[in-house]
């Protein structure tokens, strides 16, 4: 297969999203297939998706390295990330450089989107606390009430029922990366992400950055802006 017709493929994948992904995921998707299409010269009109049957492809992972620390900005991305889109992300080391990394599980392009999403996010969260910080001084608190007010935002937009297109996160397509977790890396733990202290003020300004945020899964527009995401419904972490 010749390097123009393997990017086609991977054009053909990431198309196919809009038959099984959220809103968020089929937009990521989009965006990287015409990024994809315009750096490789592929007019979209000219590819058709269905020719290939998707089938089901390995689960493997990918490791996004953090750094010597975890912020919180990378802590609330992940979170976000885990709960929306196809794969699993928990902190782990990394053995040989025994930095902390984010571990995403999950099908390739699955991946790949979902790192996409992640680097934005932890952007986003950063860029809306420094502008906000002088008058919020709990980073922790800001975040956590801004990953709220994002998260109630993308659930707000899934679909109403299981037979509706979209829901994504299928027993068995969860299971399988559940699965490809307890043999490679054993079982996880579990921490909450939940600040100590109250700080209702940044939680509260956090919150409503959070609902403003538009997200369009990280992909950036026609003013070269990157745009954002988010739900929790439970408070954990990653281990």
């Amino acid at each position: 297969m010749s390097e123009r017709e393997k990017i086609i493929e991977k054009i053909k994948k990431l198309l196919r999203m809009k038959h099984g992904g959220t809103p968020d995921e089929i937009a990521t998707a989009l965006r990287l297939a015409q990024e994809l299409g315009e750096k490789h010269g592929i007019d979209l009109s000219d590819v058709n998706p269905d020719e290939q049957r998707h089938t089901e492809q390995p689960i493997s992972h990918e490791d996004e390295v953090i750094g010597a620390r975890v912020s919180w900005e990378s802590k609330y991305a992940a979170l976000v990330i885990d709960q929306f889109f196809k794969v699993r992300v928990f902190k782990s080391v990394n053995a040989e450089s025994t930095k902390y990394v984010m571990r995403f599980v999950g099908e390739e392009w699955d991946i790949q989107i979902a790192t996409y999403v992640y680097r934005f996010l932890c952007g986003h969260f950063r860029r809306e606390w420094k502008s906000r910080r002088g008058r919020c001084r709990n980073r922790q608190a800001f975040m956590w009430g801004m990953y709220l007010g994002l998260c109630q935002k993308l659930y707000e937009r899934q679909p109403v029922t299981d037979q509706q297109p979209g829901l994504v996160r299928t027993e068995r397509s969860l299971a399988r990366r559940n699965e490809y977790i307890s043999q490679h890396f054993g079982e996880l733990n579990s921490s909450s992400a939940k600040p100590d202290g109250d700080a209702a003020q940044a939680r509260q300004r956090g919150w409503l950055a959070g609902r403003a945020t538009e997200i369009n899964s990280g992909v950036k527009d026609a003013a070269g802006k990157t745009q954002a995401l988010p739900i929790v419904q439970e408070e954990r972490l990653l281990q």
